[in-house]
């Protein structure tokens, strides 16, 4: 009698773990550029109240609940996408009104960032030590770990649940809004590079992605408008010389 006790607690056990698993993934059959590393961190993310679309998002009704999503064919308002210009990402990003968050496994330091790496450590006014710390260890990172995800204000929240999650799956993470209402820490140059050299590009999707008033988030889900070229400083300098 134990024993069959132990089977059906067993059973019931294994049934809710399958109907989490399956309620962290929207589009369980969906295929999309970022599947592998989204199917791998959607434990994690159910975790901390995200789901994950391994299909198209923009295929479906804007979630009550925040998603993660890959940035790439995220079409929300595609109507709209013709009033933006590349500024038009900058200037939300400057007015803390779009964020972004990196993430990256450490790897080995590459020879062409020792003498980077040096500078460092030799001449690093306080201002600069988050940056150089930045630029040095996101370049070591091993290319198929570097994760960008894209948000907006609205959502900043929801980005911290992402951090963390990506931090518990062993990822070390950069978040450039340091508060919903503060300015970000990194130029737009910055991130247009870090954009161009991460192999995951993923968005959290939510209403306020979708396009809310107010928030110019379309101009970050056409991936043109993050491209560089930008206006270079010495850090997104240093991130191109890098990579």
């Amino acid at each position: 009698m134990n024993i069959k006790k132990s089977s059906a607690a067993l059973l019931v056990a294994l049934g809710l773990m399958a109907c989490l698993a399956s309620a962290a993934i929207i589009d369980p059959t969906g295929t999309g550029p970022d599947d592998g590393l989204l199917r791998s961190m959607a434990e994690k993310l159910d975790q901390s109240g995200l789901d994950v679309v391994l299909g198209k998002a923009s295929d479906y009704a804007a979630p009550e609940k925040p998603r993660l999503a890959s940035l790439k064919g995220y079409a929300p308002k595609q109507q709209d996408w013709g009033t933006f210009v590349k500024a038009g990402w900058s200037m939300a990003f400057e007015r803390s009104l779009a964020g972004v968050i990196f993430a990256y496994r450490p790897g080995s330091i590459p020879d062409n960032l020792e003498e980077k790496k040096s500078e460092c450590e030799t001449v690093k006014p306080p201002e600069d030590e988050e940056a150089c710390r930045f630029v040095t260890d996101w370049l070591a990172a091993n290319p198929e770990e570097r994760v960008f995800v894209a948000f907006t204000n609205e959502d900043f929240a929801a980005a911290l649940e992402a951090k963390q999650a990506f931090e518990k799956s062993g990822y070390v993470v950069f978040m450039f809004l340091k508060g919903k209402n503060e300015k970000p820490w990194a130029s737009a140059a910055v991130v247009g590079e870090v954009f161009a050299q991460a192999t995951h590009r993923l968005v959290i999707d939510t209403k306020a992605a979708r396009g809310s008033a107010g928030v110019r988030f379309e101009s970050l889900c056409c991936e043109p408008h993050l491209l560089p070229p930008y206006p270079k400083n010495r850090w997104a300098q240093a991130l191109a010389n890098g990579k």
